[in-house]
């Protein structure tokens, strides 16, 4: 039991290092890691909404695509049933 390495205590080990001996003594470092803290927290809070917005705004591109994809079929199927033929288009053959 004695060799077996804790890895909890080694994580720690090594946050306490950085935060509190390396990182704090550094200028701004501390403060950008507060700050990203709060983002964190903020998104983690806001999470449910965000995935509802994203949700929503998926569903709204979709909802305006399907309009377009009909309207170009509509298209594409007048042009196969209609008889006339463009001129330019016979010099291409």
């Amino acid at each position: 039991m004695t060799r077996v390495i804790r890895l909890c205590c080694v994580g720690h080990g090594i946050h306490n290092w950085l935060m509190k001996d390396c990182l704090s003594q550094t200028r701004y470092v501390p403060y950008l890691l507060d700050k990203v803290q709060i983002i964190i927290n903020k998104l983690r809070y806001c999470e449910h909404e965000l995935e509802q917005e994203f949700l929503r705004s998926n569903e709204m591109i979709n909802n305006d695509l399907l309009p377009a994809i009909n309207k170009a079929g509509e298209i594409t199927d007048a042009d196969l049933a209609s008889p006339y033929t463009d001129s330019e288009d016979l010099d291409a053959f």
